[in-house]
């Protein structure tokens, strides 16, 4: 319900005027509200996470006050008692989580495995295909179960919408500051209170290694791991993996699985919580991918690059890491880092690491590679013919109906 929460605010009346009015009124006065469950994870820690719901709104500064009302507005008094529209958001819900899905498919499977181990990947992959399948069951049920999905949304928005629970962040110009803690504190004022403890959460880890056959005629092909799990030594997360990254997804990956094999895109990811992720974009291979994964170690004991190259991986890398951003996208890397308590000198610390990058060290990491595909964390999402013929590399074989 906090996903389905989520898609109705800002689409569904409030005690105050009508959905038609509140989407008119969003657009004349604002840049846009956008509303997201979303789980931040402690920077050295993927089981040590911070569910929170994010509302983002933009608006030119002497358009604050307008933004801040329609906050108050919607967060504070929101009404979810119009069956025939909750109706309506469900099916478009359905219908555009539906090409999502398919659009999307490196996200569902690379979250689907990370989920098989990793709390923080649990709770984000909730948003993905245990939505969709949620969406299913509730239209499907939509008649019998009306009264239920609006009280079920209602209490959700009490519970989450509490003056107590809440964290701001603001980006202008110095002198709009005071007038925004106003304005801030004016949102807040709308909202209640709840001294509910927080909730613990339970999850059932299990190697599922699914294939999620569709009608599909392509594969998105994901293995994962966590670096920080592996063996008695605890590994921590380096500068130098992000140059690996750019090397794995644009040397390897691009030539064996986009340039030989056929796929859009694959991609190689390390996170600071240790989570690292390999997953293809509409590949027409399946296990072929996979045994282009299983190459990697081998690719790095090789690897042999000049001076030239090394420095050619390392701009590339930091290309990426200080690329410009807007203000709004500013405001919300800030707030990232402050939930995951990532220090300027963190950030400095691995820039520090990127340009002191040695061809050594991308060689080393062979054997944390090996070691981790070893752990054979496997999801694909894709064609059924496909994924029946390579039946051997799955644990259990899930039918997407979309």
């Amino acid at each position: 319900y906090l996903h389905l929460l989520s898609w109705v605010l800002g689409k569904v009346s409030t005690l105050d005027r009508g959905y038609t009015a509140l989407a008119n009124a969003i657009n004349l006065s604002t840049g846009g509200i956008t509303y997201q469950s979303r789980a931040f994870s402690a920077a050295a820690d993927d089981a040590v996470f911070k569910p929170k719901f994010v509302v983002k709104g933009k608006a030119l500064s002497h358009r604050l006050p307008e933004l801040a009302a329609l906050l108050a507005e919607i967060l504070g008094r929101s009404r979810f008692d119009d069956h025939r529209r909750l109706r309506e958001l469900v099916r478009e819900a359905r219908s555009v989580w539906e090409t999502t899905l398919l659009n999307n498919g490196h996200e569902v499977a690379s979250g689907r495995a990370l989920g098989y181990f990793s709390p923080v990947g649990w709770y984000t992959e909730s948003r993905l295909l245990p939505f969709y399948q949620f969406l299913v069951q509730i239209e499907q049920n939509f008649d019998r179960q009306a009264e239920e999905i609006a009280e079920r949304l209602a209490d959700t928005a009490r519970r989450v919408f509490t003056r107590n629970n809440c964290l701001a962040s603001f980006a202008d110009d110095e002198a709009s500051w005071d007038r925004a803690i106003g304005e801030i504190d004016a949102i807040l004022s709308s909202l209640g209170v709840d001294r509910r403890p927080p909730a613990s959460f339970e999850f059932a880890f299990d190697r599922r290694n699914e294939g999620l056959m569709t009608s599909s005629k392509v594969q998105y092909v994901a293995q994962v791991a966590n670096f920080r799990r592996l063996g008695r030594e605890r590994r921590e997360y380096c500068g130098s993996m992000r140059v690996l990254q750019t090397l794995l997804g644009y040397e390897y990956l691009w030539n064996k699985v986009r340039v030989q094999g056929g796929a859009y895109g694959c991609f190689a990811r390390f996170d600071r919580n240790g989570n690292m992720v390999f997953v293809s974009y509409r590949d027409p291979g399946l296990r072929e991918t996979l045994e282009v994964y299983a190459g990697m170690p081998g690719f790095l004991r090789r690897l042999d690059l000049s001076s030239r190259e090394m420095t050619k991986f390392i701009i590339g890398t930091m290309g990426q890491m200080d690329a410009p951003l807007t203000p709004a996208a500013k405001a919300e890397r800030a707030t990232e880092y402050y939930l995951r308590n990532i220090t300027q000198a963190d950030l400095q610390r691995e820039r520090d690491e990127v340009m002191a990058t040695s061809l050594a060290e991308l060689k080393g990491y062979a054997s944390l590679l090996e070691e981790a595909l070893a752990q054979n964390y496997i999801c694909v999402l894709g064609g059924e013919a496909r994924i029946r013929q390579n039946r051997d590399l799955f644990a259990n074989l899930v039918q997407i109906v979309v």
